[in-house]
Protein backbone atom coordinates (compact mmCIF):
# COMPACT_ATOMS: atom_id res chain seq x y z
CA UNK A 1 0.00 0.00 0.00
CA UNK A 2 1.10 3.33 -1.06
CA UNK A 3 -0.05 6.51 0.63
CA UNK A 4 -1.00 9.21 -1.68
CA UNK A 5 -2.41 11.89 0.80
CA UNK A 6 -3.58 12.65 4.40
CA UNK A 7 -5.15 15.41 6.11
CA UNK A 8 -4.36 14.89 9.71
CA UNK A 9 -6.22 17.85 11.28
CA UNK A 10 -9.03 16.66 13.92
CA UNK A 11 -11.44 18.87 12.49
CA UNK A 12 -11.93 21.45 9.53
CA UNK A 13 -16.00 22.33 10.06
CA UNK A 14 -19.24 21.80 8.05
CA UNK A 15 -17.58 22.97 4.87
CA UNK A 16 -16.48 20.84 1.76
CA UNK A 17 -13.13 20.93 0.77
CA UNK A 18 -11.63 20.06 -2.32
CA UNK A 19 -8.67 17.84 -2.77
CA UNK A 20 -6.40 16.76 -5.97
CA UNK A 21 -4.59 14.01 -5.26
CA UNK A 22 -1.65 13.12 -8.03
CA UNK A 23 -1.47 9.26 -8.69
CA UNK A 24 0.64 9.48 -11.74
CA UNK A 25 1.70 6.55 -13.83
CA UNK A 26 0.97 3.38 -12.27
CA UNK A 27 1.04 -0.31 -13.49
CA UNK A 28 -2.03 -2.18 -14.70
CA UNK A 29 -3.96 -3.74 -11.29
CA UNK A 30 -4.00 -0.77 -8.70
CA UNK A 31 -6.92 0.59 -6.51
CA UNK A 32 -7.61 3.72 -4.51
CA UNK A 33 -9.04 2.76 -0.99
CA UNK A 34 -10.18 5.33 1.47
CA UNK A 35 -9.10 5.10 5.02
CA UNK A 36 -10.31 6.82 8.01
CA UNK A 37 -8.76 6.80 11.31
CA UNK A 38 -10.99 7.80 14.58
CA UNK A 39 -8.97 9.10 17.11
CA UNK A 40 -10.28 10.07 20.99
CA UNK A 41 -13.70 8.70 22.78
CA UNK A 42 -16.24 11.12 21.05
CA UNK A 43 -18.33 9.37 18.48
CA UNK A 44 -19.80 12.69 16.51
CA UNK A 45 -17.10 13.12 14.17
CA UNK A 46 -18.48 11.88 10.44
CA UNK A 47 -16.32 11.53 7.63
CA UNK A 48 -18.18 12.02 4.12
CA UNK A 49 -16.74 12.10 0.63
CA UNK A 50 -18.40 12.79 -2.71
CA UNK A 51 -17.89 13.43 -6.16
CA UNK A 52 -14.81 11.97 -6.62
CA UNK A 53 -13.34 11.78 -10.47
CA UNK A 54 -10.37 10.92 -12.28
CA UNK A 55 -9.03 14.01 -14.32
CA UNK A 56 -6.00 13.12 -17.50
CA UNK A 57 -5.54 8.96 -16.71
CA UNK A 58 -6.29 8.13 -19.96
CA UNK A 59 -3.65 6.46 -21.94
CA UNK A 60 -1.92 7.88 -24.89
CA UNK A 61 -3.58 8.08 -28.20
CA UNK A 62 -2.47 4.79 -30.81
CA UNK A 63 -1.20 5.95 -33.70
CA UNK A 64 -1.24 10.00 -33.80
CA UNK A 65 2.12 10.87 -34.74
CA UNK A 66 0.73 13.42 -37.03
CA UNK A 67 2.53 16.87 -36.04
CA UNK A 68 5.51 15.96 -34.27
CA UNK A 69 9.07 17.22 -35.27
CA UNK A 70 10.57 14.25 -32.78
CA UNK A 71 7.79 11.29 -32.88
CA UNK A 72 8.99 7.99 -31.28
CA UNK A 73 6.40 4.72 -31.84
CA UNK A 74 5.91 2.75 -29.08
CA UNK A 75 5.19 -0.97 -29.57
CA UNK A 76 1.80 -1.07 -28.69
CA UNK A 77 1.30 1.28 -31.02
CA UNK A 78 1.14 4.83 -29.30
CA UNK A 79 3.10 7.80 -30.34
CA UNK A 80 5.19 9.92 -28.09
CA UNK A 81 7.99 12.62 -27.98
CA UNK A 82 11.38 11.79 -28.62
CA UNK A 83 12.04 14.04 -25.37
CA UNK A 84 10.49 11.90 -23.06
CA UNK A 85 12.57 8.98 -23.77
CA UNK A 86 14.36 7.43 -21.19
CA UNK A 87 13.45 9.86 -18.54
CA UNK A 88 12.13 7.22 -15.64
CA UNK A 89 8.50 7.85 -16.78
CA UNK A 90 6.36 5.04 -18.56
CA UNK A 91 4.86 7.30 -21.18
CA UNK A 92 4.23 4.85 -24.15
CA UNK A 93 2.53 2.67 -21.62
CA UNK A 94 4.21 -0.23 -22.13
CA UNK A 95 7.07 1.22 -20.85
CA UNK A 96 9.08 0.48 -24.32
CA UNK A 97 10.41 4.24 -24.14
CA UNK A 98 12.29 2.97 -21.15
CA UNK A 99 14.57 -0.08 -22.33
CA UNK A 100 16.69 1.42 -24.69
CA UNK A 101 19.29 3.88 -22.84
CA UNK A 102 22.19 3.07 -23.30
CA UNK A 103 23.08 6.41 -25.16
CA UNK A 104 21.97 8.76 -22.36
CA UNK A 105 24.53 9.32 -19.91
CA UNK A 106 24.50 9.39 -16.04
CA UNK A 107 20.83 8.09 -15.58
CA UNK A 108 20.73 7.75 -11.64
CA UNK A 109 17.23 6.51 -9.54
CA UNK A 110 18.92 6.59 -6.50
CA UNK A 111 18.21 2.67 -6.20
CA UNK A 112 21.69 1.48 -6.29
CA UNK A 113 22.80 0.63 -2.64
CA UNK A 114 26.83 0.30 -4.10
CA UNK A 115 26.44 3.84 -5.28
CA UNK A 116 24.01 5.64 -3.39
CA UNK A 117 23.92 8.62 -5.24
CA UNK A 118 25.53 7.01 -8.27
CA UNK A 119 28.50 10.08 -10.17
CA UNK A 120 26.73 13.11 -8.60
CA UNK A 121 29.07 13.87 -5.21
CA UNK A 122 28.25 16.47 -1.94
CA UNK A 123 29.76 19.66 -2.34
CA UNK A 124 31.36 20.28 1.44
CA UNK A 125 31.25 24.23 0.03
CA UNK A 126 27.94 24.40 0.95
CA UNK A 127 26.07 24.41 4.64
CA UNK A 128 24.70 20.97 5.36
CA UNK A 129 24.07 17.50 2.60
CA UNK A 130 21.51 16.02 0.26
CA UNK A 131 20.45 12.53 2.10
CA UNK A 132 19.32 9.74 0.02
CA UNK A 133 15.96 8.56 1.71
CA UNK A 134 12.85 6.36 1.17
CA UNK A 135 9.33 7.94 1.75
CA UNK A 136 8.68 5.78 4.84
CA UNK A 137 11.78 7.45 6.31
CA UNK A 138 10.40 11.09 5.90
CA UNK A 139 7.30 12.46 8.01
CA UNK A 140 8.16 9.50 10.35
CA UNK A 141 5.56 10.84 13.34
CA UNK A 142 2.75 9.24 15.57
CA UNK A 143 1.46 11.87 16.35
CA UNK A 144 -0.50 14.82 14.87
CA UNK A 145 -2.52 18.34 15.92
CA UNK A 146 -4.70 20.82 14.25
CA UNK A 147 -1.67 22.80 13.07
CA UNK A 148 0.69 20.19 11.71
CA UNK A 149 0.64 19.46 7.97
CA UNK A 150 2.48 16.90 6.17
CA UNK A 151 5.43 18.33 3.51
CA UNK A 152 8.30 16.61 1.68
CA UNK A 153 7.61 13.25 -0.66
CA UNK A 154 6.45 10.19 0.97
CA UNK A 155 6.82 8.27 -2.31
CA UNK A 156 9.55 8.24 -4.73
CA UNK A 157 9.14 9.15 -8.14
CA UNK A 158 11.05 5.59 -9.66
CA UNK A 159 8.66 3.16 -8.23
CA UNK A 160 5.85 5.47 -7.28
CA UNK A 161 6.12 3.73 -3.32
CA UNK A 162 7.35 4.56 0.28
CA UNK A 163 10.20 2.46 -0.32
CA UNK A 164 12.17 4.20 -3.00
CA UNK A 165 14.48 6.48 -3.25
CA UNK A 166 15.58 9.86 -3.74
CA UNK A 167 17.47 12.70 -2.88
CA UNK A 168 15.86 14.94 0.20
CA UNK A 169 16.59 18.37 1.65
CA UNK A 170 15.91 17.92 5.23
CA UNK A 171 15.16 20.84 6.58
CA UNK A 172 14.55 20.35 10.36
CA UNK A 173 16.96 21.56 13.40
CA UNK A 174 19.63 22.48 13.40
CA UNK A 175 19.25 23.92 9.87
CA UNK A 176 18.68 27.74 9.24
CA UNK A 177 17.10 29.56 6.98
CA UNK A 178 18.97 29.62 3.51
CA UNK A 179 21.50 26.92 4.65
CA UNK A 180 22.15 25.28 1.23
CA UNK A 181 22.78 21.55 0.00
CA UNK A 182 24.39 20.93 -3.41
CA UNK A 183 25.44 17.77 -5.33
CA UNK A 184 27.68 18.38 -8.48
CA UNK A 185 27.61 16.27 -11.50
CA UNK A 186 31.05 14.83 -13.35
CA UNK A 187 32.54 17.27 -15.66
CA UNK A 188 30.83 17.09 -19.60
CA UNK A 189 32.52 18.46 -22.28
CA UNK A 190 31.56 21.88 -23.95
CA UNK A 191 28.32 21.86 -26.13
CA UNK A 192 26.38 24.50 -27.72
CA UNK A 193 24.39 22.93 -30.19
CA UNK A 194 21.09 22.74 -27.66
CA UNK A 195 21.35 18.79 -27.64
CA UNK A 196 22.92 18.03 -24.73
CA UNK A 197 19.82 17.98 -21.68
CA UNK A 198 19.45 17.52 -18.28
CA UNK A 199 16.20 16.62 -16.77
CA UNK A 200 14.98 15.44 -13.68
CA UNK A 201 11.68 15.30 -11.31
CA UNK A 202 11.29 17.11 -8.07
CA UNK A 203 8.95 17.81 -5.11
CA UNK A 204 8.30 20.63 -3.47
CA UNK A 205 5.54 20.26 -0.41
CA UNK A 206 5.00 22.24 2.64
CA UNK A 207 4.71 26.00 4.14
CA UNK A 208 8.36 26.22 4.36
CA UNK A 209 9.63 25.61 0.91
CA UNK A 210 12.41 27.45 0.10
CA UNK A 211 14.14 26.90 -3.10
CA UNK A 212 15.46 24.55 -5.72
CA UNK A 213 18.05 26.16 -8.23
CA UNK A 214 20.80 24.24 -10.96
CA UNK A 215 23.59 25.37 -11.61
CA UNK A 216 26.64 25.31 -13.72
CA UNK A 217 29.83 25.94 -13.15
CA UNK A 218 33.75 26.00 -15.78
CA UNK A 219 36.00 26.25 -12.33
CA UNK A 220 36.00 24.82 -9.31
CA UNK A 221 35.26 27.20 -6.78
CA UNK A 222 34.21 29.85 -9.34
CA UNK A 223 30.77 31.43 -9.71
CA UNK A 224 27.94 29.85 -10.26
CA UNK A 225 25.36 30.35 -13.52
CA UNK A 226 21.81 29.77 -12.71
CA UNK A 227 20.09 28.14 -15.33
CA UNK A 228 16.70 26.86 -13.33
CA UNK A 229 14.60 28.23 -10.41
CA UNK A 230 11.80 27.12 -8.54
CA UNK A 231 10.72 28.63 -5.18
CA UNK A 232 8.22 27.95 -2.85
CA UNK A 233 5.34 24.79 -3.05
CA UNK A 234 4.40 23.02 -5.99
CA UNK A 235 2.10 20.46 -4.27
CA UNK A 236 2.46 16.96 -3.07
CA UNK A 237 3.57 15.25 -6.50
CA UNK A 238 6.58 14.94 -8.64
CA UNK A 239 7.05 17.00 -11.60
CA UNK A 240 9.26 16.87 -14.60
CA UNK A 241 12.17 19.90 -14.92
CA UNK A 242 14.22 20.06 -18.25
CA UNK A 243 16.93 22.21 -19.21
CA UNK A 244 18.74 22.96 -22.13
CA UNK A 245 22.54 23.30 -21.21
CA UNK A 246 24.87 25.48 -23.57
CA UNK A 247 28.24 26.09 -21.95
CA UNK A 248 31.20 26.98 -24.28
CA UNK A 249 33.91 24.98 -21.68
CA UNK A 250 33.89 22.17 -19.96
CA UNK A 251 31.55 22.00 -17.02
CA UNK A 252 29.71 20.28 -14.02
CA UNK A 253 26.45 21.06 -13.11
CA UNK A 254 25.36 21.52 -9.48
CA UNK A 255 21.60 21.06 -7.81
CA UNK A 256 21.31 23.03 -4.78
CA UNK A 257 18.61 23.16 -2.06
CA UNK A 258 18.05 26.39 -0.19
CA UNK A 259 16.03 25.94 3.39
CA UNK A 260 13.28 28.09 3.31
CA UNK A 261 12.12 29.80 6.97
CA UNK A 262 11.05 26.60 8.67
CA UNK A 263 11.54 23.15 8.55
CA UNK A 264 8.15 21.95 7.19
CA UNK A 265 9.94 22.42 3.76
CA UNK A 266 11.61 19.40 2.68
CA UNK A 267 12.31 19.26 -1.38
CA UNK A 268 12.67 15.68 -3.60
CA UNK A 269 15.35 15.41 -6.35
CA UNK A 270 14.66 12.35 -8.23
CA UNK A 271 15.26 10.18 -11.72
CA UNK A 272 18.23 12.35 -13.10
CA UNK A 273 19.11 12.23 -16.93
CA UNK A 274 21.30 13.81 -19.18
CA UNK A 275 20.36 13.07 -23.20
CA UNK A 276 22.96 11.91 -25.68
CA UNK A 277 23.73 15.45 -26.37
CA UNK A 278 25.76 15.52 -23.30
CA UNK A 279 29.22 13.63 -23.65
CA UNK A 280 31.65 13.65 -20.68
CA UNK A 281 34.41 15.14 -20.69
CA UNK A 282 37.93 12.92 -20.71
CA UNK A 283 39.51 15.31 -17.36
CA UNK A 284 38.41 14.62 -14.09
CA UNK A 285 37.59 17.59 -12.10
CA UNK A 286 37.75 21.49 -12.99
CA UNK A 287 40.35 23.63 -12.96
CA UNK A 288 40.92 25.51 -9.65
CA UNK A 289 39.19 29.26 -9.95
CA UNK A 290 42.46 31.20 -8.86
CA UNK A 291 45.06 33.67 -10.43
CA UNK A 292 47.31 32.08 -12.23
CA UNK A 293 50.95 31.35 -10.03
CA UNK A 294 51.94 28.41 -12.51
CA UNK A 295 54.94 28.82 -14.11
CA UNK A 296 54.94 28.71 -18.08
CA UNK A 297 57.16 28.18 -20.86
CA UNK A 298 56.10 31.43 -22.19
CA UNK A 299 56.66 33.21 -18.86
CA UNK A 300 59.84 34.09 -16.41
CA UNK A 301 60.22 33.09 -12.39
CA UNK A 302 58.32 36.88 -11.72
CA UNK A 303 55.60 36.55 -13.98
CA UNK A 304 51.83 34.17 -15.03
CA UNK A 305 50.09 33.42 -17.81
CA UNK A 306 46.64 34.81 -18.56
CA UNK A 307 43.95 31.73 -17.67
CA UNK A 308 43.28 31.40 -21.22
CA UNK A 309 45.99 33.43 -23.02
CA UNK A 310 48.29 31.17 -22.06
CA UNK A 311 51.21 32.84 -24.19
CA UNK A 312 50.32 36.06 -22.80
CA UNK A 313 52.47 36.58 -19.10
CA UNK A 314 51.99 39.87 -16.75
CA UNK A 315 53.93 40.33 -13.75
CA UNK A 316 52.13 38.28 -11.12
CA UNK A 317 51.43 41.33 -8.60
CA UNK A 318 49.52 42.01 -11.70
CA UNK A 319 46.62 39.96 -11.04
CA UNK A 320 44.08 40.85 -8.76
CA UNK A 321 45.39 44.84 -8.63
CA UNK A 322 41.67 46.22 -10.07
CA UNK A 323 43.15 46.63 -13.45
CA UNK A 324 42.46 44.40 -16.33
CA UNK A 325 45.66 43.87 -17.96
CA UNK A 326 44.88 40.01 -19.64
CA UNK A 327 43.65 40.85 -23.16
CA UNK A 328 41.17 37.56 -21.84
CA UNK A 329 40.56 39.51 -19.18
CA UNK A 330 40.60 36.89 -16.81
CA UNK A 331 43.53 38.56 -14.34
CA UNK A 332 40.73 39.72 -12.25
CA UNK A 333 38.41 36.76 -12.36
CA UNK A 334 39.17 35.16 -9.06
CA UNK A 335 38.65 38.85 -6.95
CA UNK A 336 35.33 40.51 -8.08
CA UNK A 337 35.38 44.42 -7.87
CA UNK A 338 31.50 44.03 -6.60
CA UNK A 339 28.98 42.02 -5.37
CA UNK A 340 24.93 42.12 -4.53
CA UNK A 341 24.37 38.54 -3.51
CA UNK A 342 22.12 38.13 -6.26
CA UNK A 343 21.20 33.67 -6.80
CA UNK A 344 22.63 33.62 -3.02
CA UNK A 345 26.30 33.79 -4.21
CA UNK A 346 28.85 35.83 -2.12
CA UNK A 347 31.27 36.30 -5.40
CA UNK A 348 34.28 34.55 -3.83
CA UNK A 349 33.69 35.85 -0.11
CA UNK A 350 33.78 33.33 2.43
CA UNK A 351 33.00 32.50 5.77
CA UNK A 352 35.41 32.01 8.62
CA UNK A 353 34.15 28.46 10.10
CA UNK A 354 36.10 28.86 12.86
CA UNK A 355 33.64 31.59 14.27
CA UNK A 356 30.69 30.59 16.17
CA UNK A 357 28.34 33.06 13.99
CA UNK A 358 28.00 32.76 10.21
CA UNK A 359 26.70 35.63 7.45
CA UNK A 360 23.59 34.00 5.82
CA UNK A 361 21.65 34.54 2.55
CA UNK A 362 18.44 36.43 3.26
CA UNK A 363 15.57 38.18 1.57
CA UNK A 364 12.27 39.69 2.86
CA UNK A 365 12.13 40.30 7.07
CA UNK A 366 14.50 38.21 8.80
CA UNK A 367 13.20 35.04 11.20
CA UNK A 368 13.37 37.26 14.49
CA UNK A 369 11.12 40.09 14.69
CA UNK A 370 11.49 43.30 15.10
CA UNK A 371 14.66 43.62 13.46
CA UNK A 372 16.46 43.63 9.94
CA UNK A 373 15.43 44.52 6.36
CA UNK A 374 12.28 44.53 4.71
CA UNK A 375 13.80 44.28 1.28
CA UNK A 376 17.56 44.15 -0.32
CA UNK A 377 19.07 47.10 -0.94
CA UNK A 378 19.87 45.95 -4.53
CA UNK A 379 16.42 45.61 -6.29
CA UNK A 380 14.40 47.23 -3.27
CA UNK A 381 12.08 43.73 -3.72
CA UNK A 382 11.23 41.53 -0.84
CA UNK A 383 12.64 38.61 -3.10
CA UNK A 384 16.07 40.38 -3.73
CA UNK A 385 18.90 38.75 -1.77
CA UNK A 386 21.31 40.28 1.00
CA UNK A 387 23.38 38.94 3.88
CA UNK A 388 22.77 39.13 7.57
CA UNK A 389 23.84 37.88 11.02
CA UNK A 390 20.92 35.93 12.59
CA UNK A 391 21.18 36.59 16.33
CA UNK A 392 18.80 34.46 17.46
CA UNK A 393 21.30 31.63 18.39
CA UNK A 394 24.53 32.16 19.96
CA UNK A 395 25.68 34.21 22.87
CA UNK A 396 26.88 38.16 23.67
CA UNK A 397 30.29 39.38 21.59
CA UNK A 398 29.87 35.68 19.18
CA UNK A 399 31.21 37.01 16.00
CA UNK A 400 30.92 36.30 11.90
CA UNK A 401 33.84 37.34 9.58
CA UNK A 402 32.72 37.65 5.95
CA UNK A 403 36.67 37.08 4.41
CA UNK A 404 37.05 38.48 0.69
CA UNK A 405 39.53 36.79 -1.83
CA UNK A 406 43.32 37.91 -1.91
CA UNK A 407 44.18 41.40 -3.44
CA UNK A 408 47.31 41.90 -4.61
CA UNK A 409 47.34 45.45 -4.89
CA UNK A 410 45.35 48.75 -4.71
CA UNK A 411 46.43 52.50 -5.37
CA UNK A 412 46.68 55.49 -3.22
CA UNK A 413 42.65 56.66 -3.01
CA UNK A 414 41.56 53.08 -2.72
CA UNK A 415 38.01 52.37 -1.11
CA UNK A 416 35.44 49.57 0.04
CA UNK A 417 31.62 50.89 -0.39
CA UNK A 418 28.76 49.39 1.32
CA UNK A 419 25.56 49.49 2.46
CA UNK A 420 24.23 48.12 5.64
CA UNK A 421 21.33 47.79 7.88
CA UNK A 422 21.33 48.13 11.20
CA UNK A 423 18.34 47.56 13.20
CA UNK A 424 16.77 46.41 16.26
CA UNK A 425 17.31 46.98 20.12
CA UNK A 426 20.17 45.03 21.03
CA UNK A 427 21.65 45.65 18.21
CA UNK A 428 26.06 45.15 18.71
CA UNK A 429 28.43 46.00 16.32
CA UNK A 430 29.59 46.11 12.40
CA UNK A 431 33.41 46.27 11.24
CA UNK A 432 35.90 46.19 8.52
CA UNK A 433 39.49 45.18 8.91
CA UNK A 434 41.90 44.58 6.42
CA UNK A 435 44.41 41.57 6.82
CA UNK A 436 47.49 41.82 6.01
CA UNK A 437 50.63 39.80 6.73
CA UNK A 438 48.45 37.83 9.65
CA UNK A 439 47.65 41.07 11.13
CA UNK A 440 43.89 42.52 10.97
CA UNK A 441 43.43 46.30 11.29
CA UNK A 442 40.40 48.16 11.57
CA UNK A 443 39.31 50.75 9.45
CA UNK A 444 35.72 51.45 9.94
CA UNK A 445 33.72 50.16 12.95
CA UNK A 446 29.97 51.27 13.78
CA UNK A 447 27.80 50.58 16.30
CA UNK A 448 24.47 50.59 18.16
CA UNK A 449 20.77 50.99 16.40
CA UNK A 450 20.94 52.68 13.39
CA UNK A 451 17.02 52.66 12.48
CA UNK A 452 15.26 50.82 9.84
CA UNK A 453 16.67 51.60 6.55
CA UNK A 454 19.77 50.90 4.27
CA UNK A 455 22.58 53.49 4.63
CA UNK A 456 25.92 53.72 2.63
CA UNK A 457 29.05 53.01 4.53
CA UNK A 458 33.15 53.94 3.39
CA UNK A 459 35.77 52.08 4.71
CA UNK A 460 39.34 53.88 3.21
CA UNK A 461 42.01 51.44 2.65
CA UNK A 462 45.92 51.95 3.44
CA UNK A 463 48.02 53.92 0.66
CA UNK A 464 48.69 51.40 -1.94
CA UNK A 465 47.40 48.43 0.24
CA UNK A 466 49.31 45.40 -1.38
CA UNK A 467 48.53 41.44 -0.45
CA UNK A 468 45.22 41.69 1.61
CA UNK A 469 42.27 40.78 2.40
CA UNK A 470 38.86 42.77 3.74
CA UNK A 471 37.17 41.12 6.22
CA UNK A 472 33.16 42.23 6.91
CA UNK A 473 33.12 41.51 11.05
CA UNK A 474 29.65 41.00 13.04
CA UNK A 475 29.07 40.92 16.76
CA UNK A 476 26.21 39.40 18.27
CA UNK A 477 24.46 41.85 20.99
CA UNK A 478 22.13 40.91 24.03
Amino acid sequence: TTKLWTDPRTTIGRTWTPITVSIGRRRSGFRLVFISTHTGSITASDISIDDFKFVECNAQSIGHCEGFTDPFNCSNGNCIHQDNLCDYSDDCGDNTDENSCEKYVQMCNFENNAEPICSWSHDDDADFRWQRMRGDQVNNFDWYDDFWQLYGPDRDHTLGTSKGHFLLLETSAPRQPNDTARVVSPVFAPTTSGECQFRFWYHMYGYDVGALNIYTRTFIGGPLTLVWNQNRERGDEWLRAKIVLKVQEPFQVLIEGVRGSGYEGDIGVDDTTFTPGCQLQIIATLPPFVYSTTQSPYCNATHSHCAQNTRQCIPKDQFCNFNIECTDQTDELSCPLACNFDQNTTCLWTNDRKLNLKWEFGSGRTASSGTGPSTDHSTGSVTGTYIYLETSTGNFGDRAHLISPLYRKSSKTCKFTFWYHMFGDTINTLNIHIRSGGIDTLIWSLQGNQGDQWRQGTAYLPTCASEFNVIVEGIRGT
